[in-house]
């Protein structure tokens, strides 16, 4: 397994070249659009992982709850046990994959954005 994540950020973006001069038939104009759109499309995504993943939107719904004036306040405890036989490994393994995808999206969509300008002067 490749573990590499500019290896990955260097295949994906060659793809995605490739696959756009594909799609857009040679058409340098479309290929540009195409990139443009996939960059841009790649950054939103990524951006919007960090923000979820930081926990802006719980920090903002834990407020809300605890402006409702007739809800009890409780201490927030854990749900699984520490002890090792909950879902922690997986829940972390998967958090570490997100955190991968999301890295390689946001440098696989600065690339197509950034190349995506650099060819404008060749239309």
């Amino acid at each position: 397994m490749i573990r590499s994540r500019i290896l990955w950020t260097t295949v994906l973006a060659t793809v995605s070249v490739i696959v756009s001069y594909a799609a857009a038939r040679g058409d340098l104009t479309g290929m540009i659009n195409i990139l443009f759109m996939t960059g841009l499309v790649l950054l939103m995504l990524a951006g919007g992982y960090y923000v979820w993943s930081g926990g802006f939107f719980n920090l903002v719904t834990k407020g809300f709850k605890m402006l409702k004036p007739d809800r009890f306040r409780k201490d927030y405890g854990f749900e699984e046990p520490l002890d090792g036989s909950g879902g922690e490994a997986e829940a972390e393994k998967r958090a570490r994959i997100h955190r991968w995808a999301a890295t390689v999206g946001f440098w696989v969509g600065l690339i197509d954005t950034a190349l995506s300008f650099l060819l404008i002067p060749l239309i």
